[in-house]
Parts: structure tokens; C-alpha cells; sequence
């Protein structure tokens, strides 16, 4: 039982690399698994450091592909169990990894952007689509001073104390529930990520008399 919670023998040596060869000799060292670095400097800070920029660029990409992958993860698409590669790229490459990394993350913010101003386009026109479609049944006389519009369910009654409040209940007020029809959430679902676009939303109309 003493064996099961004690760790392997270690000791603690002491390795010189050309600086040519560093690189290969510590990804193959990596790949063993079997060694563990210990820092020598621990009162040096960080921008003292060799190297420090390039961790710096490496902690940044990482980043960034985290951040790929959440949007890859958000839009339901499987990676590939062994997509994950050993292999580690040379110096030479890592200014290649960087710019094709932060290339596809300004495409990415931008298509995002541009998607949530679809988005919002896409519910102003449908409530003002479901707005001109039962304004007509709100219209009892032909003249007179009115003003339309949609307003959040929650906020409804909040807003019709307002109202009674500016008008003295001198005013006619009357609403309607704004449902999505089954073609707009088809609509929302493959343009939007498979989210319902419309939330529960009245049509007001109001109309004033004039005193």
C-alpha cells in the first residue's frame, strides 16, 4: 500500500543544449513524459526573462484557439477525435501559425457581427410585418391622432400606468399579442444558431384625444 501512494524515484540533474538543437531535444524529452522543469530563476520577472515574447505570442494563440473552438462547439460541429497533433512546429512557423490565427479570428468577430445586425434587421422587419398586418382591425375612425408600436410583454404594464398617469385616462389603448409564425422560427433556427428569435411581445395602439 505504501508503494500505491509514493511517487517514482527522481533526482534532480542538470542538461546543456546547443541552441540549435534545444528545440528538438526538449519536444522529444515532451513526448516521454518523464520530466518535469524547474525554474531557476524564480526571482527574475517576467519581461527579464529569454523568450518571454515568445511565450507571449504562444499564450495568445492559445487564446485565440480556444476561442475557435467555443464557436466551433456553439455551431454543433464535431471535431474529430484525432484532429489533436504531437507534432510541434518549428520557430520558423510559429509567425505562420500567428497570422493565419489571427486572420480567422477578425473573419470570425466579423461574421459574428455582421450575423447579430441580421438578427436584429431580421425582428425589426417581422414586428413591423405583424404590425401592418393588425393595425387595419385597430383603425374604428378615420381621423384622429394615434401612435402604433411594439413593446416588450413585461414592460406593458408599466408602460399603460405611464400612459394613465400623462393622459388622465383620456386615451384608448389596445394591444395584442405578437406570436412568430412557424416560417419564422424555420427562418431564425437555420440562419440564427437554432434560437427563437421573437420574445413575447404586444402591439399597441394608442390614440388621444385632443384637450
Amino acid at each position: 500500500m505504501d508503494s500505491f501512494f509514493r511517487s517514482e524515484e527522481m533526482c534532480l540533474v542538470q542538461l546543456f543544449f546547443q541552441t540549435e538543437s534545444a528545440h528538438n531535444c526538449i519536444n522529444e524529452l515532451g513526448h516521454l513524459g518523464l520530466v518535469q522543469f524547474k525554474d531557476l530563476n524564480p526571482g527574475t520577472v517576467a519581461f527579464q526573462r529569454r523568450f518571454v515574447k515568445e511565450v507571449k505570442k504562444c499564450e495568445e494563440m492559445e487564446r485565440i484557439l480556444r476561442f475557435l473552438e467555443n464557436e466551433v462547439v456553439k455551431s454543433n460541429i464535431l471535431i474529430p477525435a484525432d484532429f489533436t497533433s504531437e507534432t510541434i512546429p518549428l520557430p520558423r512557423d510559429v509567425l505562420d501559425l500567428e497570422s493565419c490565427f489571427d486572420k480567422l479570428e477578425q473573419e470570425l468577430k466579423e461574421i459574428n457581427s455582421n450575423r447579430d445586425t441580421l438578427r436584429q434587421n431580421f425582428t425589426q422587419l417581422m414586428e413591423i410585418n405583424h404590425l401592418l398586418n393588425v393595425f387595419d382591425a385597430f383603425l374604428f375612425y378615420p381621423h384622429g391622432r394615434f401612435v402604433a408600436g411594439v413593446i416588450k410583454h413585461e414592460r406593458f404594464p408599466a408602460f399603460e400606468k405611464i400612459l394613465w398617469r400623462l393622459f388622465y385616462g383620456n386615451f384608448v389603448l389596445r394591444h395584442a399579442e405578437i406570436k412568430p409564425h412557424e416560417e419564422e422560427n424555420m427562418a431564425v433556427s437555420k440562419w440564427f444558431t437554432n434560437k427563437h428569435m421573437f420574445k413575447h411581445k404586444d402591439l399597441l395602439y394608442l390614440e388621444a384625444n385632443n384637450h
